[in-house]
């Protein structure tokens, strides 16, 4: 198969995050790096790169396609935040329960499931081609360490909302809405080039072992663990996002 050139990685992946991080830097807000940037000068690049190779995927596994499902259920959880920070705005009560229920789900699911997955397993397999030398994986694990301070301030905001009601709202809904931007533009930007870079960059065999340590991971988390937090953003979408 064959491999970006450095040149190459330069031109596709670095200049986008580059863009994306002085968009945010100049904003004085990191959770604002703009997805469309990405979407914009790095999917073109990476589809006119991809058009010119041969032979087609089709046949080939697609590890990724686990990972995709994952931010799918992530995503729901946090329309569902989004929701109660609405409601909170205008006054309508959110249930400390149901926001512990969402700690519980991004700490649980989000964070110690799939991020930790991503970094155990997918970024090294990355880091063994031509995708490091562009710095794209140490920008994303920046990223994870920057959502789990997040995370931190999200528990305590929760608390501090649990003991002073309307007061607390304020903190509340800006560092909930803080993470869930960040988030959000996380995954978008994975799903938008690291994904599609991992399905080119590596050969069949290292996809095929990316799978079975993803699925091996999965096993030891508990499939009837997976499904508890699939349900539980599923009934947190439904009752709170608009």
């Amino acid at each position: 198969m064959n491999q970006l050139t450095n040149a190459q990685i330069h031109h596709v992946i670095v200049l986008p995050w580059q863009e994306a991080s002085s968009v945010a830097s100049s904003a004085n807000n990191w959770t604002a790096i703009p997805t469309q940037a990405i979407a914009s000068a790095a999917t073109s690049n990476v589809s006119a790169w991809n058009d010119r190779q041969k032979g087609s995927c089709e046949m080939t596994p697609r590890p990724t396609h686990i990972l995709r499902h994952e931010h799918r259920v992530i995503e729901q959880a946090m329309r569902a935040l989004e929701g109660m920070c609405l409601k909170l705005r205008t006054g309508d009560n959110v249930p400390v329960e149901s926001l512990v229920q969402m700690l519980d789900f991004i700490r649980n699911f989000a964070d110690r499931f799939h991020h930790t997955r991503e970094e155990d397993y997918l970024f090294p397999a990355l880091e063994l081609t031509d995708l490091a030398e562009g710095g794209a994986i140490v920008f994303l694990r920046e990223e994870h360490q920057l959502e789990r301070e997040l995370l931190a301030e999200l528990d305590m905001a929760i608390q501090e909302y649990r003991f002073a009601g309307a007061d607390a709202v304020p903190r509340l809904t800006g560092v909930a809405d803080q993470f869930c931007k960040h988030l959000i533009g996380h995954m978008q930007k994975e799903d938008s080039l690291l994904f599609r870079l991992t399905e080119e960059m590596l050969e069949d065999a290292e996809k095929i072992a990316l799978m079975h340590n993803l699925s091996t991971e999965s096993e030891a988390f508990g499939q009837t663990l997976i499904q508890k937090y699939e349900r539980l953003a599923a009934e947190l979408e439904n009752d709170w996002a608009f």
